[in-house]
């Protein structure tokens, strides 16, 4: 028997998504990412998600294709991987021949010296990373979003066993150089389409522009979950920011990008009032209250950005010419 920890390895990111925090913190310490995170966020487009449940469910962060998106937006930067995703109930029958693998791949992944990003390993419905292994107690060691670096071991059997029963994890491999002007355009058209998606993949969640009529629509009713608005608050200020200081990057590779000095000045000022939606309605993690009394002018707030965010998508439209 045996047991391995990689004690380098720790959760990155700013907040904006537990997920891409994971795969920072483990590609950060495998050496296969070395810059700001802000970049990794740009480029993988996951700062350019915005997904809003009708009641401001706190979970519209994390409802999407983990399956389809991890994949490709880890492609995106050159990194291969492999992406596992099976949804866990009682009546499967060959269950314990799937977690009997996973344990196996992620302790060979442990043994290569990279970890492996997995879904909720402690009781907080995050992603979050597994460090290390212990064959004794037949436990694997966790990272989790709390950053707390105290967080319980997890048992082999218990994995993808959550309160959200999905056994998902992503093990990487290696770095191939890539065009990163090519990614660049590609992150912008990513943006483009998030923002004009018609569908979501769960008819009570929307995207992009969508998204903004569910947050209004249920801030103007009085129907919404407070942890949930408080929450989003948090995790799309942070998203903001990383968009903000990503194109503001852009701007400066090249004509090629062009005209989005404009983009950048809007998303600035998204980012501002994002940062005063979160000093009226602040995240202070489970048990989060909110000041109702307070809530008018986050809808107001609310309001602002949208009208400021389809003009900053607009002009990045222009610099792709769509």
């Amino acid at each position: 028997m045996s047991k391995k920890l990689l004690n380098e390895i720790k959760m990155g990111g700013n907040g904006c998504s537990s997920y891409l925090g994971s795969v920072d913190g483990v590609l950060r310490a495998a050496g296969l990412w070395n810059e700001d995170f802000y970049k990794l966020a740009g480029m993988t487009g996951i700062a350019f998600h915005f997904i809003v449940h009708e009641q401001v469910c706190p979970s519209g962060v994390t409802v999407y294709d983990w399956q389809q998106k991890h994949f490709t937006m880890i492609d995106k930067i050159g990194v291969q991987s492999e992406v596992f995703q099976y949804y866990y109930n009682n009546g499967l029958n060959t269950y314990d021949k799937v977690l009997q693998l996973a344990v196996q791949r992620i302790k060979d992944s442990i043994d290569r010296g990279k970890g492996v990003v997995i879904w909720a390993p402690t009781p907080i419905l995050e992603f979050g990373i597994i460090t290390g292994y212990d064959d004794d107690d037949q436990v694997f060691f966790v990272e989790d979003c709390s950053c707390t670096g105290d967080a319980d071991p997890l048992l082999y059997k218990n994995i993808g066993k959550a309160d959200a029963p999905i056994l998902f994890y992503q093990i990487f491999y290696e770095r191939e150089d890539v065009d990163y002007k090519k990614v660049y355009l590609q992150s912008l058209d990513f943006a483009v389409k998030e923002w004009e998606k018609e569908f979501h993949m769960n008819p009570h969640y929307k995207s992009g522009r969508k998204a903004y009529h569910n947050l209004i629509n249920a801030l103007e009713k009085g129907d919404y979950n407070s942890f949930g608005l408080s929450y989003i608050v948090f995790s799309y200020s942070k998203a903001k920011e990383c968009i903000a200081r990503y194109l503001d990057f852009l701007k400066d590779q090249g004509g090629i990008f062009s005209g989005l000095e404009r983009a950048v000045q809007l998303y600035k000022e998204i980012d501002e009032k994002y940062n005063k939606m979160e000093e009226l309605i602040p995240f202070t993690g489970p048990g989060t209250e909110i000041d109702q009394g307070l809530v008018p002018d986050v809808k107001s707030l609310c309001k602002e950005v949208f009208e400021l965010e389809e003009k900053a998508v607009d002009f990045i439209k222009e610099i792709l010419n769509k």
